[in-house]
């Protein structure tokens, strides 16, 4: 290409696919030779490279893009463009010409051109019918995802006319030009209106459901004229002409207003560009504010084992087939956890395997506990352990509850079954010397049992009928009741599993290179003053809004008025700082905190015997920090303990 000069006539952010997160964008009017260089295009020929400088360059251009030049400058390139395609064609410069955006095959293996041919549009974007859609997508309409609602608002960004209707086809006749018929993606918009009275108008038990057959009320589809449809549905005065008897309209009014409005859309992404927000449109174009849709789920494709489905390569597997070689328990335990939103989910063989065993293991602990359990203990839930399970079967449950409403399925899969689990053999490991208590098991069955039925139905149904004995069947069970959550318990026992997995983390280090019988635990109280002088200057800080995760912050940290008397301490203090400043990345406020909120040798020591177990220790012991001075050469080169991070030493 012969050297040119770029002349420069919109000014856009442009980010850099290396940038750090959350770093602002470059703000340049050369995008496309920054898109070059960015991806390193030495020549036309870069076809690949071009394609991602060019797709890059033109979708921000266009959605964050503003005119630097001409009569249109200052406006954005949204605005602009429609302004100077109409001047254009005004002035003689440019006339429509329509083309595929790359080479188009028909199903046949034919090229397919762009035919000019009559056509009727639906005019979507005109300023004041695009208002209320936007409106209705910022404020009322759910859309349980970011990206699908960003989906949204970029296809109410670019779309206006559309060509409704096609010659030729499967289709509805255009009700005012029968020569065409609507093409599918418009039509079939708000179908499910019809659905709230369609049992009335047919036969809704034998059929057939094609309205050829009238319903008890021998309503006939002549009989529907517009009148009637505007009585029922947009709160038209009475028709003045219909043999409709008045109770049957009265009666389809009353089903349409309960049913209405569309509480959920299920669909696939891809429909969004176009059938979804036409849907959004048609609601918004023809029906009362009350009875616009409420919330809209989308999701991507299936793949099999990571691999799209494809009968030519033979990656591809039947609901027959599946079903056969997992049970439909498998398959749908293995779909849960395929994926959610819009991301394709991916169905693995190794997945739906592993979901059989699962379900087969636990079926077999149910059946154990259901036969030990008049030998295992009752009593009020006073122990530890007993508290944390409970609370922990109260926390996943209603954290399984809360990821239904959200439709993330493969999220309440895992509080569900893979955290409930987690927490029923933690329990079951704590509890051994003391035995499990009858009531707690119990309930984790019939928890578990319940929530995850939805994936699990053939399974669930077996042991809430058949085991746990429950007259009525599963799908008539309401979600369980459970207690409040106790945030203090959850963090007793985040608080235990930090610490046993640190002291494991030190005794398997020390073992490295001796051997390890027994150890001291150090806990402490209370930290010492320079640490308190440390966690006020830092909670100071950031209470105030300061930022003490900068470097510069570190750097001046000693400086600070509060750290003055304690210069001497630096070597020491220093590391504490950055160590504290860490652990307020990780849990937050909490780590400023003088004192916790619980007694740390207590929970320690009711947990003897098991992190004897768990690390194959004949010896341990609870001791607080500091140490006396007869230990002072054994803990002089040991971190300090403080409240809530023990310190320890080992025995030989």
């Amino acid at each position: 290409v012969v050297p040119f000069e770029v002349i420069p006539n919109i000014e856009i952010p442009y980010r850099l696919n290396n940038a750090p997160e959350g770093s602002e964008p470059m703000i340049t009017a050369i995008a496309a030779q920054v898109a070059c260089e960015e991806y390193k295009v030495a020549s036309q020929n870069d076809k690949e490279k071009l394609t991602l400088a060019k797709t890059k360059t033109y979708k921000i251009g266009f959605y964050e893009g503003k005119m630097i030049v001409g009569d249109h400058k200052g406006l954005s390139v949204q605005e602009a463009k429609p302004k100077v395609k109409e001047w254009m064609l005004a002035t003689g410069q440019a006339y429509v010409y329509a083309e595929p955006e790359k080479e188009v095959l028909s199903r046949s293996g034919n090229e397919c051109v762009v035919a000019l041919t009559d056509q009727w549009y639906i005019k979507y974007g005109e300023p004041a019918w695009k208002a209320q859609v936007d409106k209705h997508l910022q404020t009322n309409l759910n859309c349980y995802s970011d990206d699908t609602k960003l989906r949204f608002e970029n296809a109410l960004g670019w779309l206006s006319e559309w060509g409704c209707s096609r010659s030729f086809g499967l289709g509805t006749l255009l009700p005012w030009d029968k020569q065409f018929v609507i093409e599918s993606l418009s039509d079939s918009t708000i179908y499910m209106a019809f659905y709230t009275v369609c049992h009335i108008l047919q036969n809704s038990i034998d059929g057939p459901f094609d309205g050829s057959m009238p319903g008890e009320a021998n309503v006939l589809p002549a009989d529907m004229s517009e009148a009637v449809w505007d009585y029922i549905m947009l709160d038209a005065p009475y028709p003045a002409e219909t043999t409709i008897q008045k109770e049957v309209l009265e009666k389809m009014k009353r089903e349409f207003n309960y049913w209405y409005p569309v509480d959920l859309r299920v669909s696939g992404k891809d429909l969004i560009q176009n059938h979804l927000t036409f849907f959004l449109y048609n609601h918004a174009a023809i029906f009362p504010e009350k009875h616009w849709p409420r919330s809209m789920r989308t999701n991507g494709h299936v793949l099999l084992n990571n691999e799209k489905m494809s009968k030519s390569t033979g990656n591809f597997k039947t609901l027959k087939q599946a079903i056969e070689e997992y049970s439909a328990d498998g398959m749908r335990f293995a779909l849960a956890l395929s994926g959610d939103g819009n991301e394709d989910a991916n169905f693995e063989h190794d997945v739906a395997n592993a979901a059989i065993l699962k379900l087969t293991n636990e079926l077999a602990f149910v059946e154990k506990s259901l036969a030990e359990a008049d030998t295992m203990r009752t009593g009020p839930l006073e122990l530890f352990v007993d508290r944390v399970f409970d609370n922990e079967i109260n926390r996943y449950v209603t954290a399984c509850e809360s990821c239904y409403e959200r439709m993330q399925y493969r999220e309440a899969m895992i509080e569900g079954w893979d955290k409930l689990q987690n927490a029923r053999d933690k329990y079951r490991s704590m509890a051994g010397p003391v035995g499990l208590h009858k009531d707690l098991v119990r309930k984790f069955i019939e928890c578990q049992t319940l929530i995850i039925s939805p994936f699990t139905p053939h399974y669930s149904e077996h042991i809430w009928s058949n085991l746990l004995s429950n007259s009525d069947g599963i799908m008539n069970a309401r979600w369980p009741s459970v207690g409040a959550v106790d945030p203090l318990l959850i963090r007793i026992n985040t608080y235990f599993d930090k610490t046993l997995s640190d002291i494991r983390s030190k005794v398997e280090k020390s073992r490295s290179n001796k051997t390890v019988s027994g150890m001291t635990i150090y806990v402490a109280e209370e930290f010492l003053d320079w640490q308190q002088a440390a966690l006020g200057a830092l909670k100071s800080t950031v209470d105030a809004g300061g930022d003490v995760v900068a470097k510069d912050f570190k750097k001046g940290f000693m400086s600070m008025p509060a750290m003055a008397a304690y210069k001497a301490q630096s070597k020491v203090l220093m590391p504490f700082a950055a160590f504290t400043i860490d652990d307020f990345v990780a849990r937050g406020a909490e780590a400023f905190e003088l004192k916790v909120p619980y007694d740390e040798s207590q929970i320690l020591s009711n947990s003897l015997e098991y992190i004897k177990g768990e690390l194959n220790l004949k010896e341990m012991v609870i001791a607080k920090w500091p140490p006396p001075p007869e230990m002072a050469a054994a803990t002089k080169t040991l971190q300090p303990a403080t409240p809530g991070k023990p310190a320890c030493t080992f025995i030989e």
